[in-house]
């Protein structure tokens, strides 16, 4: 069992609350975008695109100031950051739903959640290739190749390479996203970001 002020001081460490509190605004930001949108190139761009701020956040808050010395500590990490990951998700992923709702239409319905989900993978992934504070990079590169990528020629729109422009009644693209998610989650739970000069693991 672990103790209750410990769980306290890590998610006090990783500002766990500031990052919850962004997630908040990004989903509400969103919302009032989507309702005040009434094209629908334009809702599915802000639809594909925003997600991209809440993993962002997600993959931001694995960074830990403590460094070595909580790496060494008696207690093990794992249950602690899948805690921290679990919570953070969740406040994403019921803010991000409460957000689509203003995308009109059954067209969008959850779309929001689900390139969430699979953005939040790719950070959480970032995080152990790249470090915790430049894991949006990871998520953002691959948004940005989802918009170009069709518009270039270099994919067809139907291509699984581009799930989240795939509709939300997609199996596959659901799939894919939530494939993402769990190895993000995995990889992070159990290795935590990468160590980087300036940053603590």
């Amino acid at each position: 069992m672990i103790p209750a002020r410990l769980v306290w001081l890590y998610l006090r460490a990783r500002l766990a609350g500031l990052a919850a509190t962004c997630l908040l605004g990004v989903a509400a930001a969103t919302w009032f975008l989507l309702g005040l949108s009434d094209d629908r190139l334009l809702t599915k761009l802000i639809l594909i695109v925003l997600p991209l701020a809440p993993a962002a956040v997600i993959g931001a808050s694995l960074r830990s100031p403590f460094g070595e010395t909580e790496v060494t500590a008696s207690r093990p990490l794992p249950p602690l950051r899948l805690g921290h990951l679990a919570g953070l998700l969740a406040v994403a992923a019921l803010a991000l739903a409460a957000a689509n709702t203003a995308a009109p239409g059954e067209d969008f319905h959850w779309l929001l959640v689900r390139n969430g989900a699979g953005y939040a993978g790719l950070a959480l992934v970032g995080g152990r290739l790249v470090g915790a504070a430049a894991s949006w990079v990871v998520p953002v590169a691959y948004g940005m190749f989802v918009v170009v990528a069709p518009v270039a020629g270099a994919l067809n729109r139907d291509s699984p390479w581009l799930w989240p422009l795939h509709p939300p009644a997609e199996r596959p693209a659901a799939i894919g996203a939530l494939a993402l998610l769990l190895a993000g989650v995995a990889v992070a739970t159990v290795f935590g970001p990468r160590a980087v000069p300036d940053e603590a693991p």
